[in-house]
């Protein structure tokens, strides 16, 4: 450690907000365009009462969206002021969510489940394998670099401390490297969600649904353009797996059988 005298907390934080925009500016505001989208939807989708016979899986889904919407709007605050773990750590709850979402669309018991309120042992690797091996490769890699940084694991710690100067990073700080890594994870994760959420406004208005989607499609087409971009600066040899990053899951692929096997052995 230095003996330099460091900032307040607010003087830190507003210094890493200006230096993160500053780097990254046009990729921030891409995370916050796809929010912006995906609140529009939610607020397009009207009145939706708790209730499984008339809304099912969608209202599952609904929540699950809703929830990561928050996660995912504060790890975009909390990356521009230079909390990447902490930010980490929401984005890979994110992507819990989104595999269950997908899940609650081919398992009506596990909706019932979870609308009855009764304790659910959640198999994430079982769970993903079930949406095909496309999307479980894609899935499963990124819960586990996810998860390097945020278990307490080595990783998670290093990260706090520069390779150059080896001394410790205190409160805030500026990482242009990392901060451009979490907000990959970011604009991934809500290209999925916003088509996971089309479905679900469409059953609801049709017309609405339509209206909404156009200017949402632009948007993730230039998202997943920049979403290359990224992989490119930061690992010019990922760019296919940035690309199957991109893709739905094919719903052709999916085990429901062995996934149901699994789950019944949770279960008894």
């Amino acid at each position: 450690m230095t003996n330099k005298a460091w900032p307040t907390l607010d003087e830190g934080e507003r210094q890493v907000k200006k230096d993160s925009r500053q780097a990254c500016g046009r990729e921030l505001r891409a995370v916050k365009v796809l929010l912006g989208s995906l609140l529009d939807g939610f607020s397009r989708l009207g009145s939706v009462t708790f209730d499984l016979e008339q809304y099912g899986a969608h209202c599952v889904q609904s929540l699950y969206s809703i929830r990561s919407f928050n996660s995912l709007r504060s790890a975009h605050e909390l990356v521009q002021v230079g909390y990447y773990s902490q930010a980490v750590m929401l984005v890979r709850s994110s992507l819990e969510d989104l595999l269950v979402c997908y899940r609650c669309d081919k398992d009506p018991a596990l909706v019932r489940r979870l609308f009855e309120g009764k304790e659910e042992q959640f198999n994430f690797s079982a769970m993903a394998r079930a949406e095909g091996d496309e999307f479980a490769t894609w899935w499963l890699d990124k819960y586990r670099d996810l998860s390097v940084f945020t278990h307490p694991r080595s990783p998670g710690l290093y990260i706090l401390v520069p390779p150059v100067e080896a001394t410790l990073r205190l409160g805030p700080y500026f990482d242009r490297d990392t901060l451009l890594a979490v907000v990959h994870y970011l604009l991934m994760i809500l290209i999925h969600f916003l088509r996971l959420f089309f479905p679900i406004l469409k059953s609801r208005n049709p017309s609405t649904a339509e209206e909404w989607a156009a200017p949402t499609l632009r948007r993730i087409r230039k998202a997943n353009k920049l979403i290359l971009q990224i992989g490119e600066e930061l690992e010019p040899e990922g760019l296919l797996a940035m690309k199957e990053a991109m893709l739905v899951p094919d719903t052709e692929k999916i085990t429901l059988e062995e996934y149901k096997r699994q789950r019944a052995r949770r279960t008894k």
